[in-house]
């Protein structure tokens, strides 16, 4: 069973694990090599941006083992800037980050009452694509990028943007 609850302290360990793998930081803005305190680091920003109302990001557990982490980053204006997911090599292909994108962005609209949210993924990676329009997101436009964190120098961004539309 698929279960979502913000990232915390106690999931430093698996995180730390899971993103050291290059097959993950090839299609996120993971750093490669990891950072011995990556993953420490990473949790404690995010428990520092919750509590600023700036990000919420969320573990990804299954059966009661964290398998990846799925956010809403730079919130302003009921806006997110920046939604993003990853899952451990080994989770990869079961539903778990559509399932869990489906319940961070119905915490998004529901409970932080955003308007908009927008995300983006490397042109060629088909599976997290999939998932973002599975989930409502639209095309916005494929463009080149200057993200240094990006292992994939040449490639476009496919953006998306998903927006709540006002009951009339």
């Amino acid at each position: 069973m698929v279960k979502l609850c913000f990232i915390e302290h106690r999931h430093a360990s698996a995180v730390q694990v899971l993103a050291a793998d290059f097959a993950v930081a090839e299609w996120t803005r993971l750093p490669h090599p990891y950072p011995e305190d990556g993953a420490v680091n990473f949790i404690e920003m995010q428990i520092l941006e919750r509590k600023l109302g700036k990000a919420f990001v969320f573990a990804i557990e299954v059966d009661e083992q964290f398998v990846g982490v799925c956010g809403l980053h730079e919130i302003r204006d009921g806006v997110s800037r920046e939604f993003g997911f990853w899952l451990g090599k080994p989770y990869w292909g079961k539903g778990y980050a559509s399932i869990a994108a489906k319940s961070t962005l119905e915490f998004g609209f529901r409970d932080l009452a955003l308007k908009r949210v927008e995300a983006v993924a490397l042109e060629s990676n088909h599976a997290s694509r999939r998932i973002l329009e599975k989930n409502g997101f639209a095309l916005i436009e494929l463009a080149k990028h200057h993200d240094p964190y990006i292992h994939h120098k040449d490639e476009r961004l496919a953006k998306y943007a998903l927006v709540v539309t006002p009951i009339s």
